[in-house]
């Protein structure tokens, strides 16, 4: 979270040098952006008072390994984006709980988040293995196969522009497309998730308006503080950037 602050402060500063031609709309879009970061306070506070919430009830769990399951899973989502090695570490907990249970649910679901965690980080070796070898995918239904595809979607987003060899570039960017039919097939056009990853298919078609539009009604339905509307400022700036240079 710290390095997308400081991606969108370096970005209003270069909104603000060339503000002379800005329109009002977008002027008021970078206010508003102004306010998302400084909540970010906030927001931190917020979250390290649900971390103690929840470590707590977490300890009055632990002869159930239903809700253990459950409670571990609310860790991890709590500490994603913010603390690595927690998010790591409650998972682990959560795929050696599944593991022991026989859960073949569980046991996908926990290896799908935990190659997500890798993917953000910048494991890619681990990531792969976990999604190529490790699971399951003619057992994978319902929500459960939308995030598989979400997850190797970003995968392959991450090859694209991170791998150096031109191979593995070229297999990623072929998956790339294969996985973003698949997002917007399976979800509903009218979800958020839908929304947000036609949005990245526009931007790489530099459909940069249409785009925007999308942008705009996705922050409409955020409050400012949260950590959505940071994402879809972000975004928003970075559309404002491409048109500024176009």
């Amino acid at each position: 979270m710290r390095l997308l602050i400081l991606l969108l402060l370096s970005i209003l500063s270069l909104h603000r040098t060339a503000s002379a031609h800005q329109s009002e709309k977008s002027k008021s879009d970078l206010m508003q952006l102004d306010h998302a970061i400084e909540q970010y306070s906030v927001y931190n506070d917020l979250k390290q008072d649900r971390i103690r919430e929840l470590v707590k009830l977490l300890e009055s769990r632990r002869d159930n390994p239903d809700q253990l399951y459950g409670m571990q899973s609310l860790l991890a989502d709590t500490y994603a984006a913010y603390q690595f090695d927690s998010t790591l570490h409650y998972l682990r907990a959560n795929l050696d709980l599944a593991l022991r249970s026989r859960h073949p649910g569980r046991i996908n679901e926990t290896r799908i988040k935990i190659a997500d965690l890798y993917t953000s980080a910048g494991y890619y070796l681990e990531a792969a293995d976990l999604l190529d070898r490790q699971i399951d995918t003619t057992e994978l239904t319902g929500p459960l196969l939308g995030r598989y595809y979400v997850t190797r979607l970003r995968f392959c987003n991450a090859a694209v522009e991170y791998f150096t060899n031109p191979d593995l570039v070229r297999q990623a960017s072929a998956s790339r497309r294969y996985y973003m039919d698949q997002v917007l097939a399976f979800y509903p056009s009218d979800s958020d998730i839908y929304q947000r990853h036609l949005v990245d298919k526009l931007m790489g078609a530099k459909q940069y308006l249409e785009a925007g539009e999308i942008i705009d009604r996705l922050l409409e339905h955020e409050q400012p503080s949260s950590h959505a509307y940071a994402g879809y400022a972000y975004t928003k700036a970075l559309i404002e950037g491409f048109l500024g240079h176009a």
